[in-house]
């Protein structure tokens, strides 16, 4: 009764004249169809990835990808990703960090004698 009644790489088991179909073991899929070599995933934590990797999808992938905004740096530590603005930038890193615009005064005696520091900005008090 097993000819032709189970599918590819699958066994077949008879009882009571019932043929059953099961895949075998370090087997998965459908017995009736085809059974596959089961694939043993790379990760299902974290801990099984290097220290600069997470485990998304059962997969040790960068968990920077995606993660920070336009001229944000990411780095990982212990799994994590963490995003800041470079030096010479201001801004939320999770967002985006743009250049940080330099006064040009913060106080009078930053500015020419016939100026005065007015918004950070030498202007003519007059």
């Amino acid at each position: 009764p097993c000819v032709g009644t189970c599918g590819k790489n699958s066994t077949c088991h008879v009882r009571f004249h019932i043929p059953s179909c099961a895949c075998p073991s370090g087997y998965t899929g459908d017995p009736l169809i085809a059974c596959f070599p089961q694939v043993q995933p790379e990760c299902t934590a974290n801990d099984h990835c290097p220290l600069d990797r997470a485990c998304v999808g059962q997969s040790c992938e960068d968990p920077c990808v995606g993660t920070c905004g336009s001229n944000s740096t990411c780095h990982v530590r212990f799994h994590i990703p963490s995003c800041v603005c470079p030096s010479g930038y201001t801004g939320d890193p999770l967002i985006a960090c743009i250049p940080q615009v330099q006064p040009q005064c913060t106080a009078n005696d930053h500015c020419p004698l016939d100026r005065a520091c007015v918004g950070q900005s030498c202007e003519d008090p007059c």
